[in-house]
């Protein structure tokens, strides 16, 4: 199957101010390092994405073997001449390798790179005064000088680790997961306070994620950070599927309540 998207991804956002992580534990927020008056404008993304999607798999919604390649290409739009103006080119390919009666192994590779093509503010002691932090100021100038690529953490990537944790110009990441089908063949009707469906598989995962991010595409794989876990997922006679997980990793466990496999979203 040959699928081809095109989309627009248009996010901005208000910061009211800026609160470190607790020290003694990172999922809960600690001292406010700096308010702002009025709030900080920031345009989160703007861009138009273009995606094309090979797909050779035994079951779209649910594969168990066969091979998937899916190419991205984004444009990432300056929306004012602080900002900077970059392409996001990412390819994901996933192998699946079927095992037991009807379970799977599955291999996840994804690599991408920011293209920049016009800077935006550089200037560190002018940024300073903008964001009012040293970190976020040199943050941003990065930013501003080399682009973002696909960024890891959150419920696709490195679960262990929040939404966006882990960000720079290049990513290189590896991932392997075994989808264990324990239901019986035909399913069954699934009944809940939410929802009410048939069951077509009821699946247990045990998953291993190690992902690298750089400003420099040389420097990719020198510090990377990895994230292991379980999870539990209802496939759904609808098409849905809802995935529960469970990960860890150096800065804690993170859990992820979401609809869909993972390596589907990339906001």
């Amino acid at each position: 199957m040959l699928e081809i998207g095109l989309g627009l991804n248009q996010q901005k956002g208000k910061f009211d101010k800026l609160v470190e992580p607790d020290p003694d534990d990172p999922t809960k927020q600690g001292e406010t390092v700096v308010s702002y008056d009025p709030p900080l404008e920031q345009t989160i993304s703007d861009k138009i994405e273009f995606s094309v999607r090979l797909d050779y798999t035994d079951d779209y919604k649910d594969p168990r073997k066969g091979i998937r390649n899916i190419f991205y290409y984004d444009v990432q739009n300056a929306s004012k001449d602080s900002e900077p103006s970059f392409d996001v080119v990412t390819n994901d390919l996933q192998i699946y390798i079927p095992v037991l009666e009807k379970s799977t192994i599955v291999f996840d590779l994804q690599m991408s790179d920011a293209i920049v093509k016009k800077k935006g503010e550089t200037d560190y002691d002018k940024l300073l005064l903008a964001y009012q932090d040293p970190n976020l100021a040199k943050t941003q100038q990065q930013i501003n000088t080399n682009g973002t690529a696909t960024f890891l953490g959150g419920g696709d990537r490195l679960r262990a680790y929040p939404q966006g944790r882990f960000q720079g110009a290049h990513m290189l990441y590896f991932a392997t997961e075994f989808r264990w089908n324990f239901s019986e063949s035909g399913g069954g009707q699934f009944d809940s306070l939410f929802f009410q469906d048939l069951v077509d598989d009821m699946q247990i995962a045990f998953f291993y994620e190690n992902g690298s991010i750089s400003e420099e595409k040389s420097d990719l794989g020198k510090i990377s950070k990895s994230s292991f876990g379980t999870g539990f997922r209802l496939v759904n006679a609808s098409g849905n599927l809802y995935r529960a997980d469970v990960a860890s990793g150096d800065e804690g466990t993170n859990f992820t309540l979401i609809i869909q496999y993972p390596w589907t979203y990339r906001l």
